[in-house]
């Protein structure tokens, strides 16, 4: 083999002499509609045939085997955005020449979805189809700036409010926040499921999924929506009661006084 030749070999890593992080076996998540891997894969289709990442360029210098298929990267930008990855790289870098990284267990079109949403010059958009593999992926590789801003996705449509964010969706967002520690979306989440018919909940199938601890959260917080408005009508009874014995002589209350308690119970059970 010539000279030329030599220069332009790759040094392999064997996928045995690699730290690769383990799938979590308690990670469901891609069963649901929202989360299947067939949803990345068809959103990615026409980028996976011709991507930023299949062949190298003068910024890359570390290629990833993934499904037998390389993804051309930067080992520099990697390191900047995932302690994960520096640690990886510089505990192979101090035993042998290291170019290529093979990841076994990995899917090639959700790492290519990551890559692309962490990337600077591309920062692919946080949408439904992706949420779930990213939350994945910034958990596993440390990405916090990818974690926040899946974060800050979910925080903005809870914040739209009930009527463009359908139950299903929004116990979805519970059960992902739940996963992965959000508290801030747990309590927004929850604040809104407090207002949510109960029977709409417990129909949806992953609402069984939620920790115990936020299921009791929404239905305490039910609850006290309850007390909150019994106690408001029973003011208004007593009230009212003062009312009819001075001004209309009654011992009881007139049928007037009690379409004024009825109007009140009405708004304030239709808020719940």
């Amino acid at each position: 083999m010539e000279d030329g030749e030599k220069n332009k070999d790759i040094d392999v890593v064997k996928t045995s002499e690699i730290s690769v992080i383990e799938k979590d076996e308690n990670d469901n998540f891609e069963s649901h509609r929202k989360l299947s891997v067939s949803s990345i894969s068809s959103s990615l289709s026409h980028e996976s045939v011709s991507n930023a990442f299949s062949r190298a360029t003068d910024t890359s210098d570390m290629r990833l085997i993934v499904e037998g298929k390389p993804l051309y990267v930067s080992r520099l930008v990697l390191s900047i955005i995932s302690p994960v990855f520096k640690e990886m790289f510089e505990r192979r870098a101090r035993e042998l020449s290291l170019f290529e990284i093979p990841l076994s267990g990995r899917k090639y079109d959700e790492m290519l979805e990551f890559l692309y949403s962490v990337y600077p010059d591309s920062l692919k958009p946080i949408s439904d189809e992706n949420l779930s593999v990213l939350l994945k992926l910034s958990e596993e590789y440390k990405v916090q700036t990818l974690k926040n801003r899946c974060s800050q996705f979910m925080l903005r449509q809870i914040e739209n409010g009930p009527k463009s964010l359908p139950v299903e969706q929004l116990v979805w967002f519970m059960k992902l926040a739940d996963h992965y520690k959000l508290e801030t979306i747990i309590d927004k989440a929850i604040e809104q499921a407090t207002r949510t018919p109960s029977d709409l909940l417990e129909n949806n199938s992953e609402f069984y999924d939620l920790s115990p601890t936020t299921t009791t959260k929404i239905f305490m917080g039910r609850l006290r929506l309850f007390e909150k408005a019994h106690q408001k009508i029973q003011k208004k009874v007593a009230e009212i009661e003062a009312h009819c014995s001075v001004y209309h002589k009654k011992d009881s209350i007139c049928t007037k006084c009690y379409v004024s308690i009825g109007k009140l119970a009405v708004g304030e059970f239709s808020r719940l």
